[in-house]
């Protein structure tokens, strides 16, 4: 039988020492996995940035066109107003505008292929086509400022080497606005798979939530599959757009600056957006169906009631700037 030597017992320092190396690397490890993740998330801010700064001089873009809307109207009219004098296939002209004093010479150019009486047609087109867009586009430029400042406001705070809690709740800012939030939310977890919503959700009167679908077929979605009986159904009426819901209680009656917020937004996100009056069809949920057959979005009301909306511009980006993720 073999002896067998004994090993010295460990010192209580030496134990100590490995305890401290242990946690001086795991300490180390945590922190940088996460600067990883504040640049990650701060570099995904700035590409955002610069995507917003763009639509934003897109946007201002569209809203400078209307300034074209009363020299196009002016010579649309003008060219109506001395058709009986112009060649069928007249290109280019000067006229006298007496609609000014002193009256004023005005060259015109026509497109060939349409000549004086299509071009005047079409100058009229352009003219309420630009309108509208200005009316849009005002309402979008408001959004993207707010998104633009949002965006300005998390850059600079992770740029100021915010903690841990801090970097989370930038994180959730972040992803609200589409923003990925990086190689994981925290060090060691994995964010949870988001399932797509076939709704925007706006917070309307008394902090209720409204819920806007998103196209065509989110609309049968959310009429069909989220809304529930005896929640309320909202829709531009006479002209396409998104299906508007608001969600309520058992035996509730929608309250009436509720029921105008989310008309406001049946109204906006319809063909019928920037003008003023609009009627909103309303009614209850299961007083919706939808037809065999039918086309997407396209549903049939069994009763309806009629919102007469007079657009509140002030009301209108409220709403659009109180956009939140969508959740039920």
């Amino acid at each position: 039988m073999s002896a067998q030597r004994d090993e010295p017992p460990q010192s209580d320092e030496a134990a100590n020492k490995r305890r401290t190396e242990r946690e001086r690397l795991r300490s180390e490890r945590a922190a940088t996995e996460f600067e990883i993740r504040r640049i990650a998330l701060l570099r995904g801010v700035r590409r955002a940035l610069v995507r917003s700064a763009r639509k934003l001089g897109a946007i201002e873009g569209d809203a400078q066109r209307a300034e074209q809307v009363a020299t196009l109207r002016s010579h649309a009219s003008l060219v109506l107003s001395h058709l009986h004098e112009l060649p069928r296939h007249c290109t280019e002209i000067t006229l006298l505008d007496l609609s000014v004093d002193p009256p004023e010479p005005v060259a015109l150019q026509f497109d060939p292929r349409l000549g004086p009486k299509r071009s005047a047609d079409a100058w009229f087109i352009r003219a309420r086509k630009f309108e509208r867009g200005a009316a849009i586009a005002a309402t979008r430029a408001v959004a993207t400022r707010a998104e633009l400042q949002t965006l300005e406001r998390i850059a600079a705070q992770l740029e100021a080497l915010p903690d841990q809690t801090e970097t989370d709740a930038l994180a959730i800012t972040a992803r609200e606005l589409g923003i990925a939030d990086g190689p994981g939310s925290s060090p060691g977890k994995k964010l949870k798979p988001t399932v797509r919503l076939p709704y925007r959700e706006f917070s309307g009167s008394g902090n209720r939530p409204i819920w806007v679908g998103r196209g065509k077929l989110d609309n049968d979605r959310l009429t069909l599959d989220h809304a529930k009986p005896r929640d309320l159904w909202l829709h531009a009426r006479g002209d396409a757009g998104a299906h508007v819901v608001v969600p309520l209680g058992r035996d509730e009656a929608c309250p009436p600056d509720l029921l105008a917020d989310a008309a406001t937004l049946a109204a906006h996100f319809s063909k019928a957006r920037g003008q003023s009056p609009v009627e909103v069809t309303y009614t209850a949920r299961r007083y919706v169906r939808k037809p065999r057959g039918s086309a997407p979005g396209l549903v049939a009301l069994i009763r309806e009631s009629v919102f007469l909306l007079r657009l509140n511009p002030e009301t209108l980006r409220r709403l659009l700037a109180s956009e939140r993720p969508a959740a039920r």
